[in-house]
């Protein structure tokens, strides 16, 4: 956990791969740098990410952080995490990256190539404006997180029964 409080504090000035590579253990994290959400809530969403992502398929983060740094928005930060945090394994995982700005006070949801398989950019945006942003206006940080990460996990689950049903034929 202190390597990844490193990472946050000194993100904008590190280079995000040899940080990202560094301070990120297994396929899921939940980091809260403004103390947003309680312990325990952290503990409940790094639970759910581990029971409901498959760890072989999937690398799923919470971020809320401070601020972006030097970057002129959400969307160029949250690119450039996901692409520091999984853009160079050699079997890429399908990364999901729920990041929320308390500067800046916006959210968003990134995803790799991969992931955009289950999920596209605008789903994910319906998914932050419908589960996340009302709750976020309400104070209630973990409510509106979890929502929209177990609206995420059964949007990919449901894809997931369809892919499994409907096999790519060569």
């Amino acid at each position: 956990m202190r390597k990844l409080l490193f990472l946050i504090l000194f993100l904008p000035y590190q280079s995000f791969t040899q940080v990202f590579n560094e301070g990120i253990d297994g396929s899921f994290f939940v980091y809260d740098q403004p103390d947003f959400l309680t312990e325990t809530d952290e503990e409940k969403l790094q639970d759910f990410l581990e029971k409901e992502f498959d760890p072989d398929s999937f690398r799923v983060g919470i971020l809320i952080t401070d601020n972006i740094g030097s970057f002129n928005n959400i969307q160029e930060y949250a690119a450039s995490l996901v692409k520091g945090l999984f853009g160079y394994e050699e079997k890429p995982k399908r990364t999901i990256l729920i990041l929320v700005s308390k500067e800046t006070r916006e959210a968003r949801i990134q995803l790799n190539f991969g992931a955009q398989a289950y999920i596209n950019n605008d789903e994910a945006q319906k998914i932050l404006d419908k589960a996340a942003i009302p709750r976020f206006k309400k104070g209630n940080f973990y409510k509106g997180i979890s929502a929209a990460a177990n609206q995420l996990s059964n949007v990919i689950q449901y894809k997931e029964m369809i892919i499994q049903a409907n096999p790519v034929k060569n």
